[in-house]
């Protein structure tokens, strides 16, 4: 996995788009083609794309802070320095 790869993982999670997320070319290719037969599909994520975004932790800042805060108390908890 790349980082760009994990990178549209935690995306596509945080915006509820699991379905999204593809592991395999052969995948990849199936969803492109299910999503774009689906026009009425489309419209609705162009319609809801930026609401979920802004509605994401990815763009509230203070929460995604807290998060990382905890994942180093875990980290140091688990490997004291």
């Amino acid at each position: 996995a790349t980082a760009v790869g994990r990178g549209g993982v935690s995306i596509n999670t945080h915006l509820g788009l699991p379905d999204l997320i593809t592991h395999s070319t052969e995948e990849y290719l199936h969803t492109t083609i299910h999503l774009a037969s689906d026009p009425p599909r489309l419209a609705r994520l162009r319609a809801t794309l930026r609401q979920r975004m802004r509605n994401s932790c990815l763009m509230n800042p203070s929460r995604f802070i807290g998060h990382l805060e905890s994942a180093y108390e875990q980290m140091y908890a688990e490997h004291p320095a």
